[in-house]
């Protein structure tokens, strides 16, 4: 199945990409950090929340939906 991978703009954080299955679940994270976002979910199939330029949604487990406070700078499928 192919993933999607999300790039994040660079503010000096720990985490630059997360890599999601095809449900939006986080299934690594890096460069570091990766053990704090997997398993939970971005919302990859509204296109109203993930576009390029905006904070990156995520959904962290049974709080509401929130947003992450680094803009999405990319967006791709990459295909197993």
């Amino acid at each position: 199945m192919a993933k999607i991978k999300i790039d994040l703009e660079d503010n000096g954080q720990d985490v630059l990409w997360m890599l999601c299955d095809e449900h939006g679940t986080v299934v690594d994270a890096g460069p570091y950090q990766s053990a704090v976002w997997t398993g939970h979910t971005i919302p990859i199939w509204d296109s109203e929340l993930m576009r390029v330029g905006e904070p990156c949604p995520i959904n962290l487990g049974m709080i509401r939906q929130s947003f992450l406070k680094h803009n999405i700078k990319k967006v791709q499928t990459i295909k197993d």
